[in-house]
């Protein structure tokens, strides 16, 4: 009888320990969300520039989605937002272009998270945003780009 108790607590505590995955949401890959500054303003929130007037390229020819964020509660009118699917940890280097105006050059650092979730594994976050013409700052969830 004792063996059979041990043997009945031994699979009630495996199966405790493995995550039920399919009820998990996980949170995604981080995003390059830029804030433009101009003389102070934002020339994404005052339609300055719309997603039309904007491009985005690179030196690696990954899928790149380039949207324009607006409505949001906080500290900025509007961001320019870059996702790929195919991004992986290292540096990627890229030109934002607004109009005719500005070429915006970026270099963008991701690296793995730290995690031991099991459903969802290690995300992949920015570990550092530059520019070799302009002054960045980063802000909470965006960098803010001056240009002057």
């Amino acid at each position: 009888i004792l063996l059979f108790v041990l043997i009945l607590y031994g699979t009630s505590c495996s199966n405790d320990k493995e995550a039920d995955c399919a009820s998990v949401l996980c949170v995604a890959n981080e995003s390059i969300r830029l804030e433009f500054r101009i003389n102070g303003n934002n020339p994404l929130a005052d339609d300055t520039y719309t997603l039309s007037d904007i491009s985005v390229s690179g030196k690696t020819s990954e899928p790149l989605d380039v949207t324009v964020l607006t409505d949001l509660s906080g500290a900025t009118e509007a961001l320019l937002e870059i996702n790929s699917p195919e991004w992986d940890p290292g540096e990627y280097f890229y030109t934002v272009t607004l109009g005719d105006d500005w070429s915006v050059p970026i270099e963008v650092r991701f690296t793995r998270s730290k995690s031991n979730d099991p459903c969802c594994g290690d995300r992949l976050e920015i570990l550092s945003l530059e520019s070799s013409d302009y002054q960045v700052e980063e802000q909470i969830g965006f960098y803010t780009l001056i240009l002057q």
